[in-house]
């Protein structure tokens, strides 16, 4: 998925809308030093889980990290 597809895609996604607030991985599109934004535990692990979920592995997988 190229960069513009990326930037849509999280478009569509931002739980915050259009409200002039930008998400972490919004910021993390624009920011040259990752070391800015600063993630949660458990937002570490819902992007983890995004990232089983496309690598299409198995249900049984993912509820085993979900639980861990």
């Amino acid at each position: 998925m190229g960069r513009i597809e990326n930037e849509r895609e999280l478009q569509r996604k931002s739980k915050r809308g259009r409200r002039g607030e930008l998400s972490r991985e919004e910021l993390l599109l624009i920011s040259d030093d990752i070391g800015e934004i600063e993630y949660t535990f458990d937002e570490l692990l819902e992007i983890f889980i995004e990232d089983c979920e496309l690598r299409n592995l198995r249900e049984h997988t993912i509820k085993y990290y979900r639980s861990v």
